[in-house]
């Protein structure tokens, strides 16, 4: 083999090596690589908030709870209002066949005993001191069609034999 063949073998040889390992990647893991429409379901969203447990049953309107975006398919959930507040900050959002979007997750429920809020709906404190804040664990589920029809649940199993608050928009 002549020099001239060897060195053009050589340089092919390194040309294929630089071609196949040069490969680019592609983004397809990205987490902004997906088929959530964030501008259709992020944002605030007013409604009313019925608070159902064993002792009673309250309805709490123009309570607002706030959806946003935190990465992929995940969204973070806040509520500040009448009746506590929490913060969810890895709900899962999933897209169904019918353009409406499945949301579920789990988070915090912090709730304040207070001496106005028990004598406003004719409850006891049962020995808990007010001005007492406690978080509970929180699991919500729902479904999230448009900014004006959505239905998520809240379930604070540990809370007075166990609570669940619906949020849904104002009925007229």
């Amino acid at each position: 083999m002549t020099t001239k063949k060897f060195l053009r073998y050589w340089f092919v040889l390194a040309v294929l090596a630089v071609g196949f390992t040069a490969v680019s990647c592609s983004d397809d893991d990205d987490e902004d690589n997906n088929s959530i429409s964030w501008s259709s379901i992020a944002g605030s969203y007013t409604g009313t908030l019925t608070m159902s447990m064993q002792y009673a049953n309250l309805t709490f309107p123009d309570q607002t709870i706030v959806l946003s975006k935190s990465s992929n398919n995940k969204a973070n959930l806040s509520y500040t209002g009448d009746c506590g507040n929490f913060e969810f900050t890895s709900v899962t959002v999933t897209e169904n066949s019918d353009s409406s979007y499945s949301i579920a997750g789990e988070g915090t429920f912090y709730m304040e005993m207070s001496a106005d809020y028990l004598e406003r709906y004719g409850m006891s404190n049962m020995g808990i001191a007010t001005g007492t804040i406690s978080g509970y664990t929180c699991i919500v589920s729902g479904t999230i069609t448009s900014k004006t029809e959505y239905n998520l649940v809240l379930t604070l199993p540990s809370v007075m034999g166990g609570t669940t608050l619906t949020f849904a928009p104002a009925t007229e």
